[in-house]
């Protein structure tokens, strides 16, 4: 029931959701680091020195995001290559924030007042630096723990699946058999059971065949097959089988659907 459940809440958000969810993740980290570079720059810049720090910063740091979430997570951590991510990743960090340190307050003539402007300018580009990795990477390793949970899942339903066929085709021969026999030695006197239990094994052979291949039943045909087994068994055992059917509003039952 939990490898169901999971597999068909998996199936749907894959289906159905998952891209829409993956972009919308990714415009939320746009929209609240264009925020904060939005509110930190007016500290250090105005004009269009400001708005050209903003675009040139977002641009920059969009390029990382990228970075990390489709190239290091997949090549690195995927890989169960966890050191070698960690240094790469810290190393991009200190790399783009000693760029981005020595380059945005030229190129921008960024106001750093004296004597916490540029202590703070250099806190605020690590901190940057430091968000924009660590979400990229949270978002890239949690996305591909889900794809592999649902590889996982659906490899786990699969297995059951070819238990239960490998059940049914191991059963199927050793019923038919039984039961030809059982109608071969009735039809030695002469019996009205006889055309009625070869009709009988012709529906359970054609639900066999062709219907228990399918997602859903009616539970109507389910139900008529049960009986039909029933009837089988009855003639086997000689009618010795007391079995009893008390079923509430017959006619709704072509409007449920079972497993076959």
């Amino acid at each position: 029931i939990r490898l169901l459940l999971n597999n068909s809440i998996l199936k749907a958000l894959f289906a159905y959701r998952w891209d829409s969810i993956l972009n919308f993740q990714h415009l939320c980290f746009a929209i609240i680091f264009t925020s904060i570079l939005l509110y930190t720059g007016k500290q250090f810049a105005e004009g269009t020195n400001y708005l050209g720090y903003v675009c040139f910063l977002f641009m920059c740091d969009m390029g990382i995001y990228y970075l990390v979430f489709r190239l290091l997570v997949p090549k690195y951590y995927l890989a169960n290559r966890y050191a070698s991510f960690i240094l790469t990743t810290l190393l991009l960090f200190l790399i783009s924030s000693l760029f981005f340190i020595l380059l945005l307050p030229v190129a921008f003539d960024l106001t750093l007042e004296e004597p916490t402007g540029l202590a703070n300018f250099i806190y605020l580009i690590y901190s940057i630096q430091g968000f924009v990795i660590l979400m990229a990477a949270f978002l890239g390793i949690s996305k591909d723990k889900i794809r592999i949970e649902k590889d996982y899942t659906s490899l786990a339903i699969e297995k059951e699946q070819i238990q239960m066929d490998l059940l049914k085709s191991k059963l199927s021969p050793h019923f038919l058999l039984n039961t030809l026999h059982n109608i071969y030695v009735q039809s030695f006197t002469p019996s009205e059971e006889t055309p009625s239990s070869i009709l009988q094994l012709s529906r359970l052979l054609q639900y066999i065949i062709y219907d228990s291949s399918t997602e859903k039943v009616d539970f109507a045909k389910g139900l008529s097959i049960i009986k039909a087994l029933h009837a089988l068994y009855q003639m086997k055992f000689k009618h010795a089988l007391n079995i009893t059917y008390d079923i509430q509003h017959i006619e709704r039952l072509n409007s449920i659907e079972i497993p076959p």
